[in-house]
């Protein structure tokens, strides 16, 4: 929407950053996060706080050289048979209740069709990575720090709250072998999430859709 008068407007724009898990034994790359033009756009009223948040992709990828195959490399992504050019959006709304809003908060997520590469050795060596020594406990942290924040905007913040997930495709890939083109392959289209909580009642509801989910093998 337009900026009005007293509004506030921020905008920030970058890029993007690779961050890269180095082996404690040889210093090699384990595992490497790439994050691709990120888009942040705030228009901040005295009764209204709109934010949009938009991101081209994010993918985590295993290191180059060893035995998985190159087409299990990519662990998570846009989906390389996507037309869109953007993985990610979000878009957050808050209104003042002199506003008489229906969702005093209401989030919107949509996610592009989105490629996941399951191989059990390399998830359960990214989660002990994540977990253990100084990085695991710079994570436990952040959640902790992130998840008491998130619980005390959710007390404080007025009026019934939305928050809708929108995927319009997710392909789950589960290689027989890290080093063999043989896999099972789960794929669900345009799937929504909703979440309702109303202010007055206490209640709150979720609901899911799918509309469809296949499988199918190279085996």
């Amino acid at each position: 929407g337009e900026v009005g008068k007293g509004s506030t407007l921020f905008r920030a724009q970058f890029e993007g950053f690779v961050l890269s898990l180095l082996s404690a034994q040889d210093d090699c790359s384990l595992f490497r996060f790439t994050l691709r033009q990120c888009d942040v756009r705030a228009v901040l009223d005295a009764d209204r706080k709109r934010v949009l948040v938009g991101v081209d992709d994010l993918r985590s990828e295993t290191s180059e050289g060893g035995r998985t195959d190159p087409s299990f490399s990519c662990i998570l992504g846009l989906s390389p048979k996507s037309d869109s050019t953007r993985l990610l959006v979000v878009e957050f709304h808050e209104e003042g209740e002199s506003r008489e809003p229906k969702y005093g908060t209401r989030i919107e997520i949509t996610l592009s069709p989105v490629r996941i590469v399951y191989i059990h050795a390399q998830i359960m060596a990214l989660v002990e990575y994540t977990t253990e020594g100084i990085l695991g406990t710079l994570t436990a942290q952040v959640a902790t720090t992130t998840a008491a924040a998130a619980a005390e905007y959710a007390a404080s913040s007025g009026g019934d709250k939305l928050v809708c997930i929108q995927a319009t495709g997710v392909q789950v890939i589960v290689p027989k072998s890290a080093y063999e083109r043989e896999w099972l392959c789960i794929n669900a289209d345009d799937m929504q999430l909703e979440y309702e909580s109303n202010q007055k009642t206490g209640k709150s509801v979720v609901g899911a859709k799918i509309s469809s989910v296949t499988l199918e093998d190279t085996f």
